[in-house]
């Protein structure tokens, strides 16, 4: 288990991910704990889960680097919409 992947990070490109995701399952790795950012990295995390249902966990949060890069009322609109998106999630993290 890797318990804190950042896979959903926007620098990845989805054949990117096909390849690591078919390496890592290749050498044994079975399930991968995604660690959230912020909400446009919720939306990529949930993609990534459709791809792997088995093998993609989700935990959603507010990484500090959101916190700080952000007003108070962006960060108040994005627990928000942490509020909608939690139930799909293992974890809350960050």
């Amino acid at each position: 288990v890797d318990a804190h992947a950042h896979l959903a990070d926007p620098r990845w490109t989805p054949s990117e991910i096909q390849d690591l995701m078919k390496e890592a399952f290749g050498q044994g790795l079975g399930f991968i704990l995604q660690g959230g950012v912020g909400p446009q990295d919720w939306e990529r995390q949930i993609e990534l889960k459709k791809l792997y249902p088995k093998q993609v966990g989700l935990c959603f949060g507010l990484h500090p680097y959101f916190v700080s890069e952000n007003e108070e009322e962006v960060c108040e609109i994005a627990l928000d919409s942490l509020v909608q998106v939690l139930p799909q999630a293992m974890a809350l993290g960050e």
